[in-house]
């Protein structure tokens, strides 16, 4: 079976700054690679997969900015996008109720802010940096401790204001000690969060009371200077949205609240 091994990567790690470049130089490839199918698609009615974009592409500037098997992998990701795009075209012919519009198209990353997975196959990961119990992706000089050795790909995520490495691995199952005849059984509620108990001998049940949990959930919500919320309510079919702010101080105000409320029509009628 396969298992990931994540590590975070904040703004202050040294390593932040060499991930990052590598993430806006695989958002460049992405866009310029989509443009070449979206231009194909739209004009010609043509799609053009990852080998095809593969041979337009390869001398470009944002191909040759990455390694050639982590570029590559860009024009997968990107053709794995535009095939759910044709498979979520097909859902939507046969049954558009399913869907709130028509999909569009896969489209272009922020030029600025944007950023793009990174993978790693194993081709892409130095075999010797493994065996010192490190990580090393290819083009990328920085070093990831890991406990893994059959790895078997490398991703890195970005988040915002950090990334996450995955280092996806295989481990053989192994079959836990387990005695057939017996079970377990827990119900989860919110007066009582849980409850569970066993037909094992000498298994002690167990009853988790809910109310505190709630209550130390109530005393954030009221310290907390503003609380926004949204209220969708359906009455008799037709749909009330309003937008609504809990003051600790002077507590739910009617008159704002009911200002502030929108009524919205369905199938003509309004809710009041």
């Amino acid at each position: 079976m396969q298992l990931v091994e994540r590590h975070v990567i904040s703004k202050n790690d040294p390593r932040y700054a060499i991930i990052d470049a590598a993430a806006f130089a695989s958002k460049n490839l992405w866009n310029a690679a989509n443009y070449l199918v979206r231009q194909a698609f739209i004009h010609e009615r043509v799609y053009l997969d990852n080998s095809k974009v593969y041979h337009l592409i390869k001398s470009h500037e944002a191909y040759k900015a990455l390694p050639a098997k982590v570029s590559n992998q860009v024009l997968i990701q990107l053709h794995k996008a535009w095939v759910a795009f044709f498979e979520a075209m097909e859902a939507w012919r046969q049954d558009p109720s399913k869907f709130q519009g028509r999909p569009k198209l896969p489209g272009y990353k922020d030029k600025v802010k944007g950023r793009n997975l990174l993978m790693y196959e194993k081709g892409a990961i130095s075999k010797r940096a493994l065996k010192r119990g490190r990580l090393s992706p290819s083009g990328l000089d920085i070093e990831i401790p890991t406990a893994q050795q059959a790895v078997k790909q490398a991703r890195i995520v970005p988040r915002t204001g950090f990334y996450v490495v995955e280092v996806v691995y295989e481990q053989a199952m192994k079959q836990a000690e387990a005695n057939p005849e017996y079970y377990a059984g827990i119900d989860i509620g919110m007066h009582i969060l849980a409850a569970l108990t066993s037909n094992k001998p000498n298994f002690q049940s167990a009853i988790i009371n809910g109310r505190p949990l709630k209550s130390i959930m109530r005393v954030l919500m009221l310290q907390s200077s503003i609380i926004p919320a949204k209220i969708i309510v359906l009455i008799s079919g037709m749909h009330i949205l309003g937008e609504r702010s809990l003051c600790p101080q002077s507590g739910w105000n009617r008159q704002k609240e009911t200002e502030s409320l929108k009524v919205e029509e369905v199938d003509g009628k309004k809710a009041f």
